[in-house]
């Protein structure tokens, strides 16, 4: 397993944050989904075998949410 993290400097609230786990939830490869709301941060534990993190920024976008990775 892998963690990847992306800035999504547009989440605002809990709702934000349901949108982006509903839209990753359609991968199997993905594992976990942490939303930072203050941090606007999301945290993705997947598979790296099952998704690229190109295809995870591509689902969170997707939703409606500019993505940036974090280092």
């Amino acid at each position: 397993m892998k963690t990847i993290k992306y800035n999504a400097p547009e989440i605002m609230c809990e709702g934000c944050a349901k949108t982006i786990k509903r839209a990753l939830s359609v991968s199997t490869a993905i594992s976990s989904v942490d939303v930072d709301i203050p941090g606007k941060i999301v945290t993705v534990v997947y598979d790296e075998s099952g998704i690229k993190p190109d295809e995870i920024k591509e689902l969170i976008e997707g939703a409606g949410y500019d993505t940036f990775p974090v280092d």
